[in-house]
């Protein structure tokens, strides 16, 4: 037999169920109706973390220096879309907790001017893909803050690369291998 679920009607079917059940459903006195199709309105609905940090980053030179460890980890976003890379806030607990470290150190113009050097420079030591707060908290920040006061000063090119000290040892050796003009074979008298 096949069930014809077109006709149901399935407030009078819950209402039957109830009654078999001796379930009466009633409103409270406090509790009211809905009337109509009014929408409801939000009062007192305040603005979201993100519409506050847009609000300061169209004046991010004014703004910068009252920057939370929230706002910064923003800014790490629209500074990676910018540049044309992906940054997609996944644990966003984890990496404010990382900025926030960050902060104990470093003022937030200077790690505004870390990012923005990460990003916006020539510099080849770190994938631009893959770059995250984490890399700003760990000893990559020994190399990448001075790298980004140069980089502010102007003075920054990726072509002064330092060299291993393998490259030095290797300068530095006694002995080169220089072209000799008498070859001999083995076994030659």
């Amino acid at each position: 037999m096949k069930l014809d679920t077109s006709k149901l009607d399935v407030k009078a079917i819950l209402g039957k169920y109830n009654e078999a059940q001796g379930i009466q459903l009633t409103l409270s006195s406090k509790m009211s109706a809905p009337k109509g199709n009014k929408p409801i309105k939000n009062f007192n609905r305040k603005k979201s973390n993100y519409d506050v940090f847009l609000e300061k980053y169209a004046h991010i030179e004014k703004t910068i220096d009252d920057f939370n460890s929230l706002e910064l980890l923003y800014l790490f976003k629209e500074t990676a879309q910018n540049s044309g890379h992906r940054y997609v806030l996944v644990n966003i607990p984890k990496d404010v907790r990382l900025i926030k470290i960050l902060c104990k150190n470093y003022t937030p113009r200077e790690i505004w001017n870390m990012i923005d050097f990460l990003y916006n420079s020539d510099q080849d030591y770190l994938e631009k893909d893959r770059l995250n707060p984490g890399i700003l908290a760990s000893r990559w920040c020994n190399t990448i803050y001075p790298d980004s006061q140069r980089y502010i000063k102007g003075e920054y090119s990726s072509k002064l690369k330092k060299q291993t000290k393998r490259a030095l040892q290797l300068k530095k050796r006694e002995w080169s291998s220089s072209k000799r003009t008498n070859k001999k074979k083995v076994g030659d008298w």
